[in-house]
Parts: C-alpha cells; structure tokens; sequence
C-alpha cells in the first residue's frame, strides 16, 4: 500500500481480478438487481477479510470497524436502506417512515425543500385532517438526486418535531418493477 492512499482504496485493490472473464457482457434485462447485489455481496466479504490481511505501514493504519454495511447488506431495521446502496440508483420514489403523526404537509415539505434543491413531488396519506399515517413518499424525476436526498434524510428527524424515531427510509419501487418497455436496453421484436 502506497503512502496518501485511503485504506478503503487499498481494499479495493485487494479484490480479486474478473479480467479473466473476458470483456464486460451485461446481464439479461430484468436480471441488472440480481448482478447489482452480487457485487455487493463480494463487496462486502472482500472488506471483511482485508483488514486482516492489509501490511501495516508504519503501525499509522489502524483497522476500521464498519459501522454503515453490515453482514446482511445495507438494510437496517432501524434507518432503512443505507444511502450508499446502488440500489439507491434504480429508483425514483423513496418512502420516508417514523413520520411523526402530528406532521403536517407543509411542515415536511419545508423540511424536505431545505434538504434538495430539485424538485419532488411529496404525497402523504391521512388518518384524519390533522394526523399523517405516519409515512410519505418522495418522488423525483433523477434516481441521483434521489440518492442525495436519501444521504441527507440517514437517521434524521423533522426538526420541528421532537421525536426519538429517526427517519426509515427505502426506495418505494425499483427498476426491476418498471413496465418492460421501460426496462433498459428492452426491444420488441
């Protein structure tokens, strides 16, 4: 490992090679999730093994404890799906639970207004005139976007409320749920 190197870049490089596998050959339409979760998986056995077996440099680099991936991927029963899962990337809806029930509409969309600069089409169901479900759904036009918004919503609450329930958030649909014709790289024949 080289000096001015990150230990996650030194990870990475760790990674066994698939250069023998030929060139790159895209998944059948419909399967992209399944390679996506695939490389997470790999991913994620890879940056358990390597701490172990990284050279020490000068006894500076000390082993990282990973605190967001955990061994069961990205989800947390607590805050939902991590913002750093490319799952993030196949979406354009995200469903925000933990709302708290005395949130109003105006009040999230302000909060939400605050966190993007994009615009985004905010629905939230109601129990009554003045109670919320206790869930909204987000939706943008760019997944990107999307992904931002997820990092800047990981383990909030709405500020004018004072809940001890962050935020659980997690796309509402998925590329995999898309109409075919929507699906990339679909033809008809």
């Amino acid at each position: 490992m080289t000096l001015g190197m990150s230990m996650t870049e030194a990870q990475f490089l760790m990674l066994p090679s698939w250069s023998h596998l030929g060139g790159a050959v895209r998944p059948p339409p419909g399967l992209e999730h399944m390679e996506i979760a695939n490389l997470q998986l790999q991913l994620l056995k890879a940056l358990e093994v390597a701490p172990v077996t990284l050279p020490k440099v000068v006894g500076a680099l000390q082993p990282q404890k990973a605190t967001q991936p955990q061994k069961c991927g990205f989800w947390s029963e607590e805050f939902g799906l991590h913002p750093d899962s490319v799952e993030w990337l196949s979406s354009t809806k995200m469903m925000i639970r933990n709302v708290p029930a005395r949130c109003t509409y105006l009040e999230l969309r302000v909060y939400l207004s605050t966190q993007t600069t994009d615009d985004f089409v905010l629905e939230m169901p109601k129990t009554s005139p003045a109670k919320c479900k206790g869930y909204a759904f987000v939706q943008m036009a760019d997944s990107v976007a999307l992904a931002a918004l997820a990092k800047a919503l990981w383990q909030q609450t709405v500020p004018t409320r004072k809940s001890a329930r962050p935020f659980k958030i997690h796309p509402a649909e998925s590329a995999e749920k898309l109409p075919l014709s929507l699906e990339p790289f679909s033809f008809f024949v």
